[in-house]
């Protein structure tokens, strides 16, 4: 299949795309007429731009796959809008179209360090649905979502279930890992006013309203 890199950014404006988010899921169709190119214009990556990249995100003491986002896919987004990590943006910024990369970040700079004040014990009241203990759902290493006192999404890691409590881990799964990130920029593009609005990529890989 030939990549963006391909083809000229003429063929480009008469493609239809119909692909997937790899980070939202979600199915997008958008005709990229709505878009205007300039033949053989160079961007670098700065505030309000739309990047599509590719990469591979690995544990870094174990070695182990995190994520993988290929070429078929790119993850797409409104770089500097608060939207992704402070240091994951900085080692991209200035890139253009086709310039790998190669960083590393630690804890201090994603995830932060493990908080042991977030693995809680709950009760398992908590836990019951109609009279009944959730047990498909409260599973040890399952994801669970529970709620703070503000209403906010909380999802945590179940660690154990006892008899009177659950243990309840609320840390990101990131937590205290050194992320080893490689991938390459395969796209730079000026947002569009809409897109600026909305907060959101519109188009391939963006967000499909």
């Amino acid at each position: 299949m030939l990549s963006c890199t391909q083809l000229s950014l003429k063929q480009l404006s008469h493609i239809v795309a119909n692909t997937c988010s790899p980070t939202l899921g979600l199915d997008v169709y958008c005709p990229l007429e709505k878009y205007t190119f300039e033949q053989n214009q160079t961007m670098n990556i700065e505030k309000d731009a739309v990047v599509g990249i590719t990469y591979t995100l690995k544990e870094a003491n174990s070695g182990e796959l995190v994520e993988t986002v290929t070429q078929a896919q790119p993850f797409y987004f409104l770089f500097g809008f608060g939207n992704l990590l402070d240091e994951f943006e900085r080692h991209l910024d200035g890139k253009s179209a086709g310039e790998a990369f190669d960083f590393q970040l630690s804890p201090e700079q994603s995830y932060g360090p493990v908080d042991t004040e977030a693995v809680v014990d709950l009760p398992v009241s908590a836990f019951m649905i109609q009279g009944r203990f959730a047990e498909e759902y409260v599973k040890e290493g399952e994801i669970i979502q529970k709620q703070d006192p503000e209403g906010n999404a909380m999802p945590g890691r179940v660690v154990k279930r006892g008899l009177e409590t659950v243990t309840i881990d609320f840390n990101h799964p990131m937590a205290g890992k050194h992320l080893p990130f490689a991938g390459t920029v395969v796209e730079v593009r000026a947002a569009t006013e809409e897109e600026l609005d909305h907060g959101h990529v519109h188009g391939p890989g963006g967000h499909h309203h």
